[in-house]
């Protein structure tokens, strides 16, 4: 199984399985992968459309790796992304303004390696900008208005793509994300994590 965590910055998925690792139940198997996949932040391009392109060729990488892995694992076998082919719609399509059409181009390309893979199981964390934006000024890193402008085009990206579904994976109908409020005390949020990817 492909669990992945979708949300803003500071919605708290890399804490959620950063736990999620430490205390899944001791019958599974377990592994972690994120993205950018290889590509470290100072190397994207400002240039939104380059940055895409960029994006989809690390996913590419990914998903070569993911498709290899995948034959070692077990029926018990739990893996976690820390944002996935989603997160490139909702930052590049509804935050930069890319060509939407091609970024789902795009992610129906370079998530080919995964044909043969069940499709990913989908949770998005979900919280409101100004208190996704405390809690990453809370831990020391700083947010230019610019980009607190941007989180509010993003996070109304994923919204919609919870409403409407997204489809990438060929033969599988629309994929909706499942919505969890994680503006709620972390505990309560894990749990929900938790048993979604245990049901």
């Amino acid at each position: 199984m492909i669990a992945v965590l979708e949300g803003i910055d500071g919605s708290g998925k890399t804490s959620i399985i950063d736990d999620l690792m430490l205390y899944f139940p001791s019958h599974l198997t377990t592994s972690r992968s994120a993205e950018p996949y290889f590509l470290p932040p100072f190397a994207i391009s400002a240039d939104p459309v380059t940055a895409t392109l960029q994006l989809a060729q690390a996913r590419w990488q990914h998903c070569q790796w993911l498709a290899e892995s995948a034959k070692h694992w077990s029926d018990n076998h739990v893996h976690l992304i820390d944002r996935f082919d989603m997160s490139m719609l909702a930052y590049q399509g509804y935050g930069d303004g890319v060509n939407k059409e091609l970024i789902h181009a795009l992610n129906k390309h370079v998530t080919q390696p995964l044909t043969d893979i069940a499709e990913p199981f989908y949770i998005y964390l979900d919280v409101p900008v100004d208190v996704a934006v405390q809690r990453v000024r809370e831990r020391g890193e700083v947010i230019p208005e610019a980009h607190v402008e941007r989180l509010e085009r993003v996070r109304d990206g994923y919204l919609d793509i919870c409403d409407k579904g997204c489809n990438y994976w060929q033969g599988h109908s629309s994929i909706y994300p499942t919505f969890i409020d994680a503006t709620r005390p972390f505990g309560k949020v894990y749990q929900d994590v938790l048993d979604l990817v245990l049901s």
